[in-house]
């Protein structure tokens, strides 16, 4: 039995250290790199933490490559990441960071200014001021103290009723659902994902979770372009991509476009869908 989710990306790791884990735009990341730039990064957090765990780091990055090795970088540490999403308004953010009190926040050049009225500056890692590009090996025996039950990463409700409430979710949570999927689904190894979903919902930790359980290779669709389904499926077309798992919205207005028929997805192979109601004429 699965004692933490790193165990399938050490796993990985181990037998195809080569492939790519993560593509952002024109960037590709093997797991090696990625492996490499989270224990760089998993050395800061450990001096900043000085031996904390089980406690939330907040992540303020826009949806690219380093919020992935961020994350990994804190479930390494034996904490757990709370992506934050950069749009939303500073108010939000205060509440969010009043409330949950997270241990670190890791953010970059760009956003650090939203942060560091309302957060001690000794609790901001700031990746722009961040060498993630040297080697530091990672203690595995410290991985071992990390369980099933403890958590993986805070997700934030909406707020609609007033303050948003972090929703805490662990490790074993994540490796049933993996298994269940891996087992009842036709998942192949080596899918590649097309990621649409923000960083802070669960459908993108679930898609860390395949990358990790399967060596799926995600490519990283900014939430932007939501907005030009064409664009997604051009981008889709040119990384080959395998695998989404998407809100029905975008699906809805791929379909209402005729685009399948202009922009042909070969490789499509396993959709998925959750949140909304999916006509069935659509469908």
């Amino acid at each position: 039995m699965r004692i933490n989710l790193l165990e399938y990306f050490f796993e990985m790791l181990n037998r195809e250290p080569l492939r790519f884990a993560v593509i952002d735009k024109e960037r590709k990341f093997t797991f090696d790199k990625v492996n490499k730039m989270s224990n760089a990064l998993l050395e800061h957090i450990e001096t900043a933490v000085d031996g904390v765990i089980r406690k939330p780091i907040a992540v303020f990055l826009p949806k690219c490559a380093e919020s992935v090795i961020s994350d990994i970088a804190i479930i390494k540490s034996g904490n757990a990441y709370m992506n934050l999403d950069i749009k939303t308004p500073d108010t939000r953010i205060k509440a969010i960071l009043d409330l949950i009190k997270p241990e670190l926040i890791i953010t970059n050049d760009s956003d650090i200014s939203r942060v560091e009225g309302i957060w001690p500056r000794g609790k901001i890692i700031n990746l722009s001021k961040t060498d993630l590009n040297y080697c530091y090996e990672t203690q595995y025996e410290k991985l071992l103290s990390v369980i099933d039950t403890d958590p993986l990463c805070i997700i934030n409700t909406s707020g609609s009723t007033g303050i948003p409430k972090g929703v805490v979710l662990n490790h074993r949570s994540f490796i049933d659902f993996t298994e269940w999927s891996l087992e009842t689904i036709d998942l192949k190894d080596h899918e590649i994902i097309g990621c649409l979903s923000p960083v802070v919902f669960d459908i993108y930790s679930y898609e860390l979770c395949l990358m990790m359980a399967k060596g799926a290779t995600m490519v990283l669709i900014q939430e932007s372009l939501a907005a030009f389904p064409a664009r997604i499926l051009q981008m889709m077309s040119e990384h080959e991509v395998s695998f989404i798992f998407w809100v029905p919205t975008i699906m809805t207005n791929i379909a209402n476009m005729g685009l399948l028929g202009r922009i042909p997805l070969p490789h499509l192979h396993m959709v998925w869908f959750a949140g909304e109601v999916f006509q069935t004429k659509t469908v």
